[in-house]
């Protein structure tokens, strides 16, 4: 199957306008131009919410969140990480897919302002998050983590973190397109690497780089995929695009998951490429993926109340 028609109108805009690549320039280089494509976009529409609210959690770093809770009963709670690469994004970045999850789970939603790289390497945002996890722990009810790309990876490895630390207990885990595998060697890689929709291969090594620092890409809190044993890890929603070079690895870890006991469901979103749950409100596949995961965490988070 080839690119959604959106997406295609999309992708040739992009090429109309010879936007460079992330790789090709500074992270402040890549900022930009983030920042130019996201005040290009018009504004989209989030679900209705009960409230809307950006706070400061404590702690030897304080990390600034913003916390969705939805309309109605809350049943949980999501610690949602945004993408970027571990390089750009922030609580904007994740605004409509974090309202989106908030409504459609029925869970609040706490997305994090981690810290980014190169500035911050590894660890410092996943410090971030395990720190917003056990803020969002201490509340009590069944808790979620989630994250698109990077965050996905975040999302990831805070769950094999809890599991070395005892804790907080973790009910489920969304993983949209994440980054698990440095290798860059899937047929993905090979297939989409090249043509840049979005993210092309050289893009995803040069945030590889950025984000590991001086640390040691063996160590699996850094590429969950080298995790040697998965076992006792919350069940997993996987999402990946089917035009996207991370697409293997995403379900890769969802084969060693399930191999190793922990219940996953994992969805293939087809004309899709990397990056689209930034495409809500303009992509209809975009906006029934959303949907999925939102109906799946409210599964999970009812199952651990009951």
């Amino acid at each position: 199957m080839g690119l959604h028609p959106v997406i295609e109108t999309i992708m040739q805009a992009s090429r109309e306008a010879n936007l460079p690549a992330f790789s090709d320039g500074e992270p402040a280089d890549a900022r930009a131009l983030v920042a130019a494509m996201g005040s290009a976009r018009p504004p989209r529409e989030i679900p209705a919410l009960a409230d809307i609210q950006d706070i400061e959690i404590p702690g030897a770093h304080p990390v600034l969140a913003r916390v969705y809770t939805p309309n109605g009963e809350v049943i949980g709670t999501i610690v949602y990480m945004h993408g970027g690469g571990w390089v750009f994004g922030d609580l904007e970045t994740s605004h409509p897919p974090a309202a989106t999850l908030a409504a459609a789970s029925h869970c609040r939603v706490v997305s994090v302002d981690y810290r980014l790289a190169p500035e911050h390497p590894y660890p410092a945002a996943l410090d971030d998050v395990m720190q917003a996890v056990a803020w969002a722990g201490a509340s009590g009810g069944p808790l979620l983590v989630g994250g698109d790309s990077a965050g996905g990876n975040l999302a990831a490895a805070a769950t094999l973190r809890a599991r070395t630390e005892g804790g907080p207990a973790i009910a489920g885990q969304i993983l949209i397109y994440p980054a698990l595998d440095p290798s860059l060697d899937t047929l993905s890689h090979r297939e989409n690497g090249p043509l840049n929709y979005i993210l092309s291969s050289r893009d995803m090594a040069w945030f590889w780089n950025h984000y590991a620092g001086e640390a040691a890409f063996a160590d699996p809190l850094i590429a969950p995929a080298l995790e040697g044993n998965l076992a006792g890890l919350p069940p997993a929603f996987i999402g990946v695009a089917s035009h996207d070079p991370l697409r293997d690895e995403g379900l890769a870890y969802g084969e060693k998951l399930w191999a190793a006991g922990v219940d996953v469901e994992a969805h293939v979103y087809e004309g899709m490429v990397h990056g689209f749950a930034g495409f809500l409100g303009m992509v209809d596949t975009a906006d029934k993926a959303l949907a999925q995961m939102g109906a799946w965490a409210l599964a999970r988070a009812r199952g651990a109340v009951s």
